[in-house]
C-alpha cells in the first residue's frame, strides 16, 4: 500500500553501513524517516509499497550500478516525480563512469561522502521542502 501522506519517507541506498547510518542520523535530525537498502533489488522491492520524498542513491552497489537502478525506480514510481540525490562515496573509476553519465543527462544531484561527513547536508532540508510543494 502506497503511503498518502505528505510527510514521505527517504530512501537510502548504500552498501556501507556507515554511510547508512550517517543519512538515518542526518534526517531524524530533521524529523524525517528513512527506508534503508543495501542493494539495488531491495529498494525497488521497497518502492513497490512506499512513496519517497527523494531518494538518495549509491553510485555503485554490489548487484547493478546507480544508473540501472535510478531508471528502475523511475518505472516503479512512474506516478509521481521522485527527486534523486546520488551519493559519491569512494570516487572510484566506476562512480566516475556513472556521475559522467548522469552528468549529461541533468538528471539528478551529486553529493559526496566527505560533504555528507562534514555537515554540509544542507540538500536534505531543500528536498524537504520541495517535497512539500
Amino acid at each position: 500500500m502506497k503511503n498518502s501522506t505528505t510527510d514521505l519517507p527517504f530512501l537510502v541506498v548504500n552498501d556501507d553501513p556507515t554511510i547508512q547510518r550517517l543519512f538515518r542520523k542526518k534526517l531524524e535530525r530533521y524529523g524525517a524517516e528513512s527506508v534503508r537498502a543495501w542493494t539495488g533489488g531491495k529498494a525497488i522491492y521497497k518502492a513497490k509499497s512506499h512513496d519517497f520524498s527523494a531518494a538518495f542513491l549509491d553510485l555503485v552497489l554490489p548487484d547493478m550500478n546507480g544508473i540501472e537502478l535510478y531508471e528502475k525506480l523511475l518505472e516503479t514510481e512512474s506516478h509521481y516525480k521522485l527527486p534523486v540525490v546520488f551519493i559519491a562515496d569512494t570516487g572510484s573509476r566506476d562512480e566516475l563512469a556513472v556521475f559522467n553519465r548522469l552528468e549529461t543527462e541533468k538528471a539528478v544531484s551529486v553529493i559526496s561522502r566527505s560533504a555528507l561527513s562534514s555537515g554540509s547536508d544542507r540538500i536534505i532540508p531543500e528536498l524537504m521542502l520541495a517535497s512539500k510543494n
